[in-house]
C-alpha cells in the first residue's frame, strides 16, 4: 500500500505542465549500452583509485563486510534536452554523476560497505510523467531499467562472492528499485532509501 502511495505522490507532484523539448522515441537513437566487464563503465567501483570517494571511507575497504549497490538519481533535467536517455559516451555527464550525486549522496553509504555503482542510460526527468511518459517516456525508462539490472547481475557473479548486500537509491530511481526487487529477487524493503539484498528467486 505504501509503495502505491508514493506512486501516487510522485505522480501528481509531477503531473504540473512543465515544457520540454522533446521528440519522438527512435531505436536507432539509443545511446550505445554499457560494457560492465570494464571499470569505466562504473561511477564508483572498490577497485577503481578515484579521490572523489576514497576520501570518505575511514577504515580499509577490504575490511567492509558488506556491499552497497547505489542506484544515483536522474541527472538529465535539461528542459531544452530533447534526448531520452543520457550518453555515455559524454564525458562531461558522468564528470556531473561522480561530482553530484557519488560525492554528496553515495559516500553516505562509505563506511556500511564497498560502493558499487554503475554508470546507466538514465532517462530525461521529462519521461515521469504525462504527456511524455506515454510518448517516449516508458521506452526510455526500459533502457534505463535494463542497464541497471544488468549491471546488478554482473555484479553478483563477478564481484559480490556472497557478501551482504545493501541496494541504495535516492528520489525518482527508488522506483527502478522497487520494480526491480518485486519482479526479480527476493528481499526486504526499508522505506525511504534501501532494499536487503536476501537472494535470487528460485
Amino acid at each position: 500500500m505504501r509503495i502505491q502511495l508514493f506512486l501516487f505522490c510522485l505522480i501528481f507532484i509531477y503531473s504540473c505542465k512543465t515544457k520540454y523539448a522533446t521528440k519522438d522515441f527512435v531505436i536507432s537513437e539509443i545511446p550505445s549500452s554499457p560494457n560492465y566487464s570494464k571499470l569505466e563503465s562504473w561511477a564508483a567501483h572498490p577497485n577503481k583509485n578515484d579521490s572523489v570517494i576514497d576520501t570518505f571511507y575511514n577504515v580499509e575497504k577490504n575490511d567492509l563486510r558488506a556491499d552497497i549497490f547505489y542506484i544515483y538519481p536522474t541527472l538529465l533535467t535539461d528542459k531544452k534536452d530533447n534526448s531520452w536517455n543520457s550518453d555515455l559516451n559524454n564525458d562531461n555527464h558522468k564528470q556531473m554523476v561522480k561530482n553530484i550525486a557519488i560525492k554528496y549522496q553515495a559516500t553516505a553509504w562509505a563506511n556500511a560497505g564497498k560502493i558499487y555503482s554503475p554508470f546507466y542510460r538514465q532517462v530525461h526527468l521529462r519521461s515521469f510523467y504525462e504527456p511524455y511518459t506515454s510518448n517516449g517516456g516508458i521506452k526510455a525508462g526500459i533502457i534505463a531499467y535494463n542497464d541497471i539490472k544488468e549491471a546488478f547481475i554482473y555484479y553478483l557473479k563477478h564481484f559480490n562472492n556472497g557478501r551482504p548486500i545493501i541496494l541504495a537509491s535516492f528520489f525518482w530511481d527508488i522506483i527502478f528499485c522497487i520494480k526491480f526487487f518485486l519482479d526479480d529477487f527476493n528481499c526486504d524493503f526499508y522505506w525511504n532509501w534501501a532494499f536487503i539484498y536476501k537472494s535470487p528467486k528460485t
